[in-house]
């Protein structure tokens, strides 16, 4: 990864009040789970009233 990149993660951290791994560590693991099921359950489509799943 580029310094410049790791420059812009940094600074977006920081407004969290996250400066050093050690807090970024422990940032992570007091985060609780995140559901994503919406973005990766199949799409439903609706055709004259009947649910269709497309692939």
């Amino acid at each position: 990864m580029k310094q410049e990149e790791l420059q812009k993660i940094w600074k977006a951290l920081s407004k969290y009040g996250i400066y050093t791994e050690e807090e970024l560590n422990t940032a992570i693991k007091q985060m609780k789970p995140l559901n994503i099921g919406c973005m990766v359950s199949p799409v439903k489509k609706f055709e004259n009233e009947k649910t269709v799943m497309v692939k």
